[in-house]
């Protein structure tokens, strides 16, 4: 215990009040912080060994996965500890979406950039890693001060393809409304045998419909297309397919008409200028 005190005193950063907006929606409190040699601003997620035992397994496979993990599209990792009592990480400054999400609808094709980014982070991870996420939705995605949407909630990763997957151990962390029927009937051996990306695909749909809705009450509410941009409807409705090996994987999802307007195509350019040559800098900015 008393090591644990002494590797606290000595965590480079400050940490504030907790975000009360994410209470109860996940095993972590977030808080915002500051590091303490310089002030710069850090978002915190701490779980405590001794209010949630249960899961202890569950936040050290977040913190494993948060340090290893390092992709552009998912949430930075700056930092983390772990103690007996607690276990810090420690990210670049973020909000959850879900209490950005209102600001965000203001502004026309926003939406469209968040989640071309969140499919990426999926892209990634399902067919560059081969694991599946298995927790994707508005409390796990994350807005940076700069409007980039990041994918976190790392603590269910796993292969699905294993005997008894990390996701089937500890599914009760995910709420019932965002999981796929062969989930919900607990039918593993159809998703030990499934495509990695085919639990996130569905979840991947059900993020666009609370983009557009607001929280969903039950999993029936996906079939809705009313406020779903017409664009996206074929790619969205592949995303549910009930046969589990027909769901859109997300980089086939990436090449859908949805992302084809000039907001994202501007900030995909953006981000790939130091790439580009003299020329196509020229006739991009005409």
């Amino acid at each position: 215990m008393g090591q644990g005190l002494s590797a606290f005193q000595q965590f480079p950063y400050q940490i504030g009040t907790p975000i009360t907006s994410y209470q109860g929606k996940s095993i972590w409190t977030l808080s915002n912080g500051t590091k303490k040699d310089d002030g710069s601003a850090v978002s915190i997620f701490t779980f405590d060994v001794k209010k949630n035992p249960t899961k202890l397994e569950v936040a050290k496979n977040g913190f494993k996965r948060a340090k290893t993990i390092r992709h552009p599209n998912f949430l930075t990792y700056l930092d983390g500890l772990e103690t007996d009592t607690n276990i810090y990480i420690v990210t670049e400054p973020v909000t959850p979406l879900d209490e950005s999400i209102e600001d965000i609808r203001k502004y026309e094709n926003a939406i469209s950039w968040g989640v071309y980014q969140i499919t990426k982070a999926l892209s990634f991870i399902n067919n560059d890693v081969n694991l599946t996420h298995g927790n994707v939705n508005t409390t796990t995605v994350f807005v940076t001060k700069s409007g980039d949407w990041k994918l976190g909630g790392l603590e269910l990763i796993c292969d699905v393809r294993d005997m008894n997957p990390f996701l089937k151990q500890h599914g009760d962390q995910v709420p019932v409304k965002y999981k796929p029927p062969e989930v919900t009937k607990g039918q593993w051996s159809q998703v030990n045998t499934a495509p990695s990306y085919a639990i996130d695909s569905w979840m991947l749909g059900c993020l666009i419909y609370e983009c557009y809705n607001g929280p969903m009450s039950k999993s029936e509410d996906v079939r809705d297309l009313s406020q779903i941009p017409k664009p996206v409807h074929q790619s969205y409705q592949k995303c549910f397919a009930n046969k589990i090996e027909n769901r859109l994987n997300p980089t086939k999802f990436l090449e859908c008409p949805y992302f084809q307007n000039i907001f994202v195509e501007t900030c995909v350019f953006l981000e790939n200028i130091t790439l580009k040559d003299n020329f196509e800098k020229e006739t991009f900015f005409k």
